[in-house]
């Protein structure tokens, strides 16, 4: 397994659920890691085979491997936010790959 290749910088959020004035819920996004990581864009057949498996994926980020990492989390990316649909381990613990669906505006 190769980790070659991390040449961009992305930012991994955890939603820290905070009250408005009138009590009600407001997701707020903080910092979990900021990590070096490879960006591939799924296409063509691999995307129907992705959609199967993992509802709607647009890419695939391959990372280090990073403790606490949960599927619950997004990732800040080009002015971008992707939601984070699975993780898979990649070797014993050397590195994650995270499918993600970009969050349409």
């Amino acid at each position: 397994m190769s980790l070659a290749g991390l040449d961009r910088r992305i930012t991994i959020e955890v939603n820290t659920p905070t009250q408005d004035a009138y009590g009600q819920p407001i997701d707020s996004w903080g910092t979990f890691a900021t990590v070096w990581a490879k960006k591939r864009d799924i296409r063509g057949d691999e995307y129907f085979a992705a959609q199967q498996m993992n509802a709607k994926v647009d890419s695939v980020f391959t990372i280090r491997w990073l403790s606490g990492l949960l599927n619950t989390m997004r990732i800040s990316y080009d002015s971008k936010y992707w939601d984070i649909r699975s993780i898979n381990e990649l070797g014993r613990s050397e590195g994650m790959e995270i499918y993600a669906e970009v969050k349409r505006s």
